[in-house]
């Protein structure tokens, strides 16, 4: 009984972060990653994977999952976990880069400002009579 409860664990945080993703995705639009579509979809893979793994040793969901003991659903888990983790690792790739162009960006941006303030607070000094 200790494996399908730490099994029910890891997919509940799986969903959750799954969630987060999705949210933190809306909430940071300005960001625009081109990977975070990517990753969350792999999580979302990797949880149907847990999902049919979870069916899988829980006899009681087992009809509802269709997994049994086929080699179909055995074969469909091995593809959702190895999509997933596919997604999941290659997504960062994509999305650091523009991370670290917004960082460049923002630095930049802060430079010209501290440099525009710089120029109110020192005025040029210039005589009126020259």
């Amino acid at each position: 009984m200790t494996l399908p409860l730490i099994q029910i664990f890891f997919s509940l945080i799986l969903l959750l972060l799954w969630f987060f993703l999705v949210n933190l995705k809306e909430k940071y639009l300005e960001l625009n990653l081109k990977g975070w579509g990517e990753m969350s979809l792999g999580v979302f893979l990797i949880f149907l994977g847990s999902l049919l793994e979870l069916g899988e040793n829980i006899p009681e969901l087992e009809k509802y999952f269709f997994v049994g003991n086929t080699s179909w659903g055995e074969l469909s888990k091995i593809a959702l976990y190895v999509v997933g983790i596919v997604l999941v690792s290659y997504s960062p790739l994509n999305w650091l880069p523009s991370i670290l162009e917004a960082r460049k960006k923002f630095k930049k941006e802060n430079l010209k400002a501290t440099e525009i303030s710089s120029f109110k607070v020192h005025p040029l000094e210039v005589s009126p009579l020259e």
